[in-house]
């Protein structure tokens, strides 16, 4: 009449957009088209006076690229996509993110309450449970 423990079920994964630690040469790149877009951003900011607004418009575009390129420099990091998976941590009624390439915790969350029902036809049978366990009930 005791319960049987029931597997796990599989982490879900997928991708997330998180912070990615930037390399030397990523830093250098960024910096490097931040100093040419500013250079030339520059050069047509110059000749203002007989601008037209398409070129107004593409300085300021121009002018937004180099403040994200900084930023990535300053900061030392960029928002890419990363695969990330899903788990259910039953002990502590909570749902925890990993992310893949680094096993580091982006995050964590109390399971909703549906999430905390277990789905008991979902979850595959070990051998042993199932037909014979709990019979006589």
């Amino acid at each position: 009449m005791g319960k049987s423990k029931k597997a796990a079920p599989e982490p879900r994964r997928f991708t997330e957009t998180l912070a990615v630690q930037l390399t030397v040469e990523e830093i250098a790149a960024y910096a490097d088209m931040a100093a040419r877009i500013a250079a030339d951003a520059d050069a047509r900011e110059e000749g203002r006076a007989s601008q037209n607004k398409a070129e107004r418009d593409g300085i300021e575009l121009m002018q937004g690229q180099v403040r994200d390129y900084l930023r990535r420099v300053r900061e030392k990091r960029d928002y890419r996509p990363v695969d990330c998976e899903e788990t259910m941590d039953w002990a502590r009624n909570a749902v925890r993110v990993f992310r893949t390439d680094t096993e580091e915790l982006v995050r964590e969350r109390a399971m909703t309450t549906e999430e905390r029902q277990q789905r008991l036809f979902e979850l595959p049978q070990k051998e042993g449970e199932g037909e014979g366990a709990g019979a006589g009930v």
